[in-house]
């Protein structure tokens, strides 16, 4: 059979990374969101849990936060990117202040959420910021010799590989080894 990978930058994550385990080797595929609008999603918990107890916000290689959009640290609601709501009783008062603070000017910033003293309604915070530089998605797949694969093109996109050359359509057949491309 033929693997079929396909990159999902319309979903509310900044990046993914997934490998799968076949007879003849590792498959590994990531894409990672960089520029634009970026957002993220906290809460303070239990220390075990990796997410728990800050929020990361980045804008990828080459940008910089140069405005929040929103924060809300309580009761905020909304699971897409850049339409998150505060909640009309359930919002720490410094959330925007703490969020300006820790990430403007930056290329990357951790808010700790421990900063902001805990509620009683609520214990998760959702942030929006802009970024400097252009909102584009970097793809990366790496595929064992022997192996079929192809990476699926959202519709409407182009894929730019590292060479220069672009691809449309609905997919993209690979061959063995590491293939980067940028989503337009």
């Amino acid at each position: 059979g033929v693997v079929s990978l396909f990159p999902a930058p319309h979903i509310d994550l900044t990046s993914s990374t997934a490998t799968m385990q076949l007879a003849n080797g590792i498959v590994t595929h990531s894409w990672r969101r960089e520029g634009g609008v970026q957002c993220a999603k906290g809460f303070r918990g239990e220390r075990s849990h990796p997410d728990a107890n800050e929020l990361k916000l980045s804008c990828g290689n080459e940008g910089i936060i140069k405005e929040v959009m929103f924060a809300s640290y309580g009761q905020p609601s909304g699971v897409q990117c850049g339409k998150y709501v505060q909640h009309p009783t359930c919002h720490h008062s410094r959330s925007v202040e703490v969020t300006k603070r820790e990430c403007l000017g930056k290329n990357e910033c951790v808010i700790d959420l421990k900063e902001l003293r805990e509620l009683e309604c609520g214990d998760h915070m959702r942030a929006t910021v802009r970024c400097s530089n252009e909102k584009r998605v970097s793809v990366s797949a790496t595929i064992p010799i022997g192996t079929e694969a192809k990476i699926h093109i959202p519709r409407g996109a182009t894929l730019m590989g590292s060479d220069g050359k672009l691809f449309t359509g609905t997919a993209v057949n690979l061959e063995s080894g590491t293939s980067h491309f940028t989503l337009l």
